[in-house]
């Protein structure tokens, strides 16, 4: 029998990538390495070297090379950094807005959503409305575009209280705010600020606050943003501490930038970097992920990394001395120096293996409990780097900072003392500011609500935005503190007795013709039937009611300014008396 065909030999992986580098060498006639036999043994085989690798073709604008001024760090058990940076703002710390205890939060809302913010909506809206009803004309009967009128300032503001009620008041949809009469969750309220037509066609359609009617992308929103960022930081200076840190909006629509993130709350979001004062948490910048169209400094380091080219953005508006908190996804050895070159602190943890940090963090761990210190000094910068092993924790954390101190700190917490470095004791306490803006925000925030157009969830973000820091300044500017429900409740009823205040005669017109025989809608209590009120003279005279038919000449200066013949009346009782007295014979 004869024998069947040899099968082929099999190779080793290192004995095929031998064979292919050594045929491509060949067909290109570039090398003159000789083609290593296999024949022989798998111990000769294995001597054999490979040839020597062609170097990978890399972008020319990624800066792959290692740096070469590797801070020279030495392990310490006392010390400090030696950083200063002095922090004098112009006009000082705080409320800079003139808000008193008198003021009302509508008052202190209205310094940040401003008049003109509110004109600029309404001329937003009006032409954005102008521009679509001229796609659609003529309208089909039903159409929204064949009821469509201009919106107005007060209408403006009346959509507003109503927004701000929504977030107090959630439900499943919006039309389950204007149920009929005969349902359990009929709420009077909202039919007497709007028809459901009206609202639906202003909250879904015509909602709009780009300066262009056809405006695209970051257009659509970032004009709106920069001018309330630029209220946030003309009502207050921030003190000394700042933090930064992520903020989430979650998204789940279709948008080029939107991110994903396993392990947030809500997986989908639209990327924002927020600026926050540590001790208030008053939201002060913000910075928007767009992609290639992202905003920046127009003179900042364009040769820095991301994280060095957003910090010198939101900081831009402030003057040095501040001392930034931020966390491990932004710390890097490039920021530190840049933001020490600017004049600004800087406080945040690390990961382990970052570049330029403590080599000794891979392998000299700290046992349970202990904390060991590293200090350097960089571009004439002292940094402190601490690595803490806490009891409960997993693994070390690591932390540096420009401003801090090689201490140990004692804190008792539920009758339990603990020690801790006491730069991730004041890490902890400042980076909070964002924490806490951030549970302001989402507690009756309607951002949340599912939208299909991405910039509404940061048009109604900023709205939210506005009033946590409208809470803020009340409480600055105010000796007792409310919550924020209390504070937004309060606003609602200001937000509606402005919305009545600055009616026009058309609207009044068509809100009797809404309400027949009752006044205009949301009219507040005091203003209906105010005819008669009570003046102040400075000549008193006799009293028409007390002094008639009793022979007896009372005096007062006060009189009725709404009846013709201004009769003097006691404010106490007889003016009561002298309107509802119907046997008194004037």
């Amino acid at each position: 029998m004869e024998p069947g065909p040899s099968r082929p030999r099999r190779h080793t992986a290192e004995q095929a990538c031998l064979l292919f580098e050594t045929t491509l060498s060949e067909s290109e006639e570039e090398s003159d390495i000789d083609t290593p036999s296999f024949s022989g043994s798998e111990s000769d085989n294995q001597n054999v070297q490979p040839p020597p690798m062609k170097q990978r073709r890399m972008d020319p604008t990624i800066d792959d090379s290692r740096p070469t001024d590797v801070p020279d760090w030495s392990e310490v058990t006392s010390g400090e950094t030696n950083n200063n940076f002095r922090f004098a703002p112009p006009n000082g710390s705080g409320l800079q807005a003139n808000l008193t205890v008198d003021s009302s939060p509508l008052d202190c809302f209205n310094v940040l959503f401003t008049a003109q913010v509110i004109t600029y909506m309404v001329n937003s809206i009006n032409a954005y409305a102008e521009h679509r009803c001229a796609l659609n004309n003529p309208p089909r009967r039903q159409s929204l575009f064949a009821n469509w009128y201009k919106v107005t300032v007060s209408e403006l503001y009346k959509f507003f209280a109503v927004i701000v009620e929504m977030g107090i008041d959630p439900a499943i949809s919006i039309r389950e705010y204007f149920v009929s009469e005969d349902s359990p969750n009929y709420k009077k309220w909202y039919h007497n600020m709007f028809a459901r037509p009206r609202f639906e066609a202003l909250y879904h359609s015509m909602l709009h606050c780009a300066e262009s009617a056809v405006a695209d992308s970051k257009a659509k929103i970032e004009p709106f943003m920069n001018m309330l960022l630029m209220n946030f930081r003309t009502a207050f200076y921030p003190y000394q501490n700042l933090a930064l840190d992520e903020m989430v909006v979650g998204y789940q629509g279709g948008w080029a930038y939107k991110m994903f993130n396993p392990s947030k709350p809500k997986k989908c979001d639209i990327k924002i970097l927020g600026l926050y004062d540590s001790a208030t948490g008053y939201v002060l910048n913000l910075w928007t992920y767009f992609g290639e169209q992202m905003s920046y400094k127009p003179d900042c380091d364009q040769d820095g990394s991301q994280a060095v080219k957003v910090f010198e953005t939101l900081l831009e508006p402030f003057s040095k001395g501040h001392h930034i908190f931020a966390d491990k996804c932004h710390t890097s050895m490039k920021l530190v120096s840049a933001l020490s070159a600017n004049g600004f602190y800087y406080t945040g943890t690390v990961n382990s293996n970052r570049q330029g940090f403590p080599p000794q963090l891979h392998s000299n761990h700290p046992s349970l409990g202990e904390c060991k210190w590293y200090l350097t000094s960089h571009k004439d910068v002292d940094i402190l780097c601490a690595a803490w092993w806490d009891k409960k924790a997993d693994k070390p954390v690591v932390i540096c900072s420009t401003r801090s101190s090689v201490q140990m700190v004692t804190q008792v917490i539920r009758r339990n003392t603990t020690e801790k470095p006491a730069v991730i004791q004041s890490y902890n306490e400042n980076i909070n500011g964002c924490d806490r803006a951030d549970q302001q925000s989402g507690h009756y925030g309607l951002f949340s609500r599912k939208t299909v157009k991405w910039w509404k969830k940061l048009f109604y973000f900023m709205l939210e935005l506005c009033q946590t820091n409208a809470h803020v300044l009340y409480s600055l500017s105010h000796e007792k503190r409310i919550s924020l429900l209390d504070f937004k409740k309060k606003l609602v009823k200001g937000l509606t007795k402005l919305s009545v205040l600055t009616m026009t005669d058309e609207e009044k017109a068509r809100e009797e013709a809404r309400h027949p025989g009752r006044p205009a809608v949301s009219l507040p209590e005091r203003f209906v039937g105010n005819k008669h009120l009570v003046a102040h003279s400075p000549n008193d005279r006799i009293c028409h009611y007390c002094s008639k038919g009793t022979g007896k000449r009372m005096r007062t200066n006060f009189f009725c300014s709404g009846c013709s013949t201004k009769p003097h009346l006691h404010p106490k009782d007889c003016f009561e008396r002298y309107h509802t007295d119907k046997n008194f014979v004037v």
